[in-house]
């Protein structure tokens, strides 16, 4: 905020309010205070920018994950039975987490 209003010479607000991911941006209590764009920390948009009350700017992150242990922790828990190599195995993840997805299917096929 102190660079924004030095550099910039704008006035910042920072909401400090819980947000359970991009689902539920408070675009509403920007837009209350007067808030011309509103900076989401976090994953992607799941409501359409064009319905926000204020413009928002996403600012992605992406998680990295040890992908080595994910493969092995899942092939130990499904070598067992009842699991086989016939197992269809659906791989999940929140945003932050599914760009690893690909790598661990692959390992897995």
């Amino acid at each position: 905020a102190d660079i924004l209003e030095r550099f910039a010479g704008v006035s910042s607000v920072i909401m400090g309010d819980v947000t359970y991911g991009a689902c539920c941006v408070d675009d509403l209590s920007a837009a209350a205070l007067g808030c011309e764009l509103l900076v989401h920390y976090g994953h992607s948009c799941l409501v359409p920018v064009d319905q926000m009350e204020t413009d928002v700017l996403y600012v992605f992150v992406e998680i990295e994950i040890d992908t080595a242990h994910l493969i092995d922790s899942l092939r130990a828990a499904f070598s067992k039975e009842p699991f086989g190599p016939q197992t269809r195995l659906a791989l999940c993840a929140t945003i932050q987490f599914a760009g690893c997805l690909p790598a661990v299917r692959a390992a897995l096929e």
